[in-house]
């Protein structure tokens, strides 16, 4: 999403006059920026808006856009997601020297680092006295509380996966609060170089975890990298990883995917369980595989006793590939691969490679589901994220699992 100009964020949350005069005042002494927008946010009950925006229109102002909500957080939450709409992360915003440090701790619980921000005072009001702790409770309740969800929550589970001993799941995109397209609506990871504010994805994953009944404290999602690095949960976390592991019971191992094949694991015999992203480079650097590994060393796993599910992930349908660059899967099994048309396009099945290599080291074929919950991501637009199909910014489903309690 490419940025389309700077915004100036005029903060008229009062019934000051001055207030009004002075934001006004101070914005027309600021350099003018080529193709800005200017956002006005106020309560429901400002009549001073159509004033004010007269005013800028008189000057030239001409991408003016008015907020009004019943409280500050909601009002500017409509405008950052105008803000992301328009692909704007160059934001300056006006506000009485009173309200600084609100806006301050504001911007930082909502901006990743995709935005560069900077607040302009435009009074001498001596500065309000308020804890960061209070505004980030506000944040919170008003993802928890206040946002409405867009849908319900849903999950796909595997019937070879013991219930009795484990809950488990892959997300579908619905029942989440991420408004972009590619990361509509229940995007369960947080990055700096996305829009979504880690406040959101921690709502999201709560929303999760109240849908299924774990604790959401006690939710582990891998670091992935597109390697093959397996982690025990309880040993020193390294700084990557694409596969967790761990043997209790408090606890919900995750992957996550949006096209790469997530795997789930589990032991009935040594109470154990794991999550795994598998894309492509995964795949033939063999990360299932080390998942068995890691489960034998770590817990005594024998691999024939290990369940695997797979979960939603690109399909052979839409897995378009470099020809000249399918050795490294005919390596793991042959009929991975298909060649169309002229013989330059090839098409990847990551869902058998994977099936081969778990096979190969001890897995038994009929512990491996992978046909219940591997809808293909990309052709299933409305149920999955996909960045084949929808590119930058995209959101991410999770396939989890953990252990019921004895």
């Amino acid at each position: 999403m490419a940025a389309t100009g700077n915004a100036y964020v005029l903060d008229l949350w009062t019934t000051d006059p001055q207030h009004y005069s002075n934001v006004v005042e101070r914005f027309f002494s600021l350099p003018s920026m080529e193709n800005s927008s200017v956002l006005l946010l106020a309560n429901n009950s400002s009549t001073q808006l159509d004033t004010v925006k007269v005013a800028l229109d008189k000057q030239g102002y001409h991408r003016v856009i008015k907020f009004q909500n019943k409280d500050k957080i909601s009002v500017f939450y409509d405008a950052k997601v105008h803000l992301d709409k328009h692909g704007i992360s160059v934001i300056s915003v006006l506000c009485s020297n009173r309200h600084e440090q609100y806006w301050r701790v504001l911007l930082k619980c909502f901006f990743t680092g995709v935005y560069e921000w900077n607040i302009v005072p435009v009074d001498q009001q001596e500065a309000e006295v308020i804890t960061e702790e209070k505004i980030t409770q506000d944040i919170s309740y008003f993802f928890g509380s206040v946002l409405p969800a867009f849908g319900d929550i849903n999950t796909l589970k595997s019937p070879v996966i013991p219930s009795d001993l484990f809950y488990h799941g892959f997300t579908c995109r619905t029942g989440g609060l991420s408004p972009l397209p590619g990361m509509k609506s229940l995007n369960l990871t947080f990055s700096l170089s996305k829009r979504d504010p880690k406040a959101l994805v921690t709502e999201n994953r709560k929303k999760l975890a109240n849908h299924i009944g774990f604790d959401p404290e006690e939710f582990r999602l891998a670091r992935t990298v597109h390697g093959n690095r397996i982690h025990v949960v309880g040993e020193e976390e390294p700084e990557s990883y694409d596969g967790i592991t761990t043997n209790r019971q408090s606890v919900t191992v995750a992957a996550p995917g949006a096209d790469c094949v997530t795997m789930i694991f589990a032991d009935p015999v040594k109470r154990a369980c794991a999550a795994l992203h598998s894309g492509w480079m995964g795949t033939v650097k063999r990360a299932c595989v080390e998942v068995l590994h890691k489960m034998s060393s770590a817990f005594g796993s024998d691999p024939s006793e290990i369940i695997v599910a797979m979960g939603p992930s690109i399909g052979q349908c839409c897995f378009e590939f470099d020809a000249n660059q399918t050795g490294q899967f005919k390596d793991i099994v042959e009929e991975s691969v298909v060649i169309k048309g002229d013989g330059t396009k090839a098409f990847i099945n990551l869902q058998l490679c994977n099936r081969v290599l778990l096979e190969q080291n001890g897995v038994k074929p009929t512990n491996i589901d992978d046909y219940s919950c591997t809808k293909c991501t990309s052709c299933n637009r409305e149920l999955f994220f996909s960045y084949r199909r929808d590119g930058k910014p995209f959101g991410n489903q999770v396939g989890f699992i953990g252990m019921n309690m004895c």
